[in-house]
């Protein structure tokens, strides 16, 4: 079973080896998306939807 396959997600770690680790798999074609997304990204682009007029 592949892990594109599975009705599941897939957490790496933003620092270390998570990175390599997820590239690694995207290279053998066995994930079928990536959101590459850290929680302070998502505050910031929340925090400037917020303010936007």
């Amino acid at each position: 079973m592949c892990i594109r396959d599975s009705a599941g997600g897939v957490v790496f770690h933003a620092t270390g080896t998570g990175g390599q680790s997820m590239e690694k798999l995207l290279d053998s074609h066995l994930l079928a998306g990536v959101l590459d997304l850290t929680t302070t990204e998502a505050v910031s682009y929340t925090h400037l939807r917020a303010h936007e007029t």
